[in-house]
Order: structure tokens, then sequence, then C-alpha cells
């Protein structure tokens, strides 16, 4: 299983120490604002104020926002409908993509009982994570939220169920 509570721990402790340093900074920014519309220098008052917009919106957006989309993702895994993938890995991507906010690797995978497969699927590893002991044209069994990797197994061979 690739993921655990202790992924949403350690992601609910990172969200808490970035918005501790948001509200560290934009209440400096802000006492300085303060002082400066109270000594009357207008011209600092209105920098000081374009600096403290630039810093909320570019802290927001660049690191607390991708916290966030990691966690509603983590959450919506552990809480919401799995499904079950079987198949032979076909390409494990090794640049980094950026799907629902979140930085992660594609992987296609051939759907089918042998190598040449009826379909191919897009699944996608996060970035944090790995697959260990997979190679290419390994039948794998993968449980998967929406394309997102839950968890996988390695098989020594693919059986795939049929419907009578």
């Amino acid at each position: 299983m690739l993921y655990s509570q202790n992924d949403i721990t350690l992601n609910n402790k990172l969200k808490k120490q970035r918005l501790t340093w948001l509200i560290i900074v934009s209440v400096a920014l802000l006492l300085i604002i303060i002082f400066f519309f109270v000594i009357r220098q207008k011209l600092l008052s209105v920098i000081s104020t374009i600096v403290l917009g630039f810093f909320l919106t570019s802290y927001i957006g660049l690191i607390v926002l991708p916290i966030k989309k990691y966690e509603i993702l983590l959450n919506e895994m552990f809480n919401g409908r799995k499904r079950e993938n079987l198949g032979f890995i076909k390409n494990i991507g090794n640049e980094v993509l950026t799907r629902e906010g979140v930085d992660c690797y594609q992987i296609i995978v051939k759907v089918g009982e042998d190598k040449s497969g009826d379909e191919d699927i897009i699944l996608y590893l996060d970035a944090k994570k790995q697959l260990d002991n997979i190679n290419i044209n390994d039948p794998v069994k993968f449980e998967t939220f929406d394309r997102f990797i839950f968890s996988y197994e390695k098989l020594s061979e693919l059986k795939i169920p049929t419907i009578k």
C-alpha cells in the first residue's frame, strides 16, 4: 500500500507550519503598514501594502494551495470508491506532471490477459511515492481512485476473471 494515515498526518503538519509562517509574515507586514500610516508616510504605506498583497497572493498560490489540493486528494483516496485494474506495465514516465494540483508521474498500463492487451489506460503515481520492484511488461494489480494509484501488487501471472 502506497498511502497510510501517516501521509495525512504529515500533510496536516506541513499545512499548519506553512499557515503559521503566512500569519507571522502577514502580521509583520500589516504592522509595518500601520506604522507608516501613523507617521504619515503615504508612499511607504502604499509600497508596504503592495508588498503585502504580492506576498499573500504568491505565498497562498505557490505554497499553501498545493498542500490543500494534496490534502483533498488524500481524503478522497481514503474515503472514496476505489477500482481495481489488472494489466501489464507498458511505460513508466520519468517527467513530473501536475494533475488536479498534485505532482505525479504518468504510468501507462496495458489492460488484458496478454501483453498485446485490449486497451491502454493512463494512471498517475504521486511524485512523492515510488513503485518498488516494478519493471516494464510486469503483470500488476492496481487499486486506484480516479486515475491515481492508491496501492499495487506485482503478480506472478495475470489471470483476469471472466464474466459468465
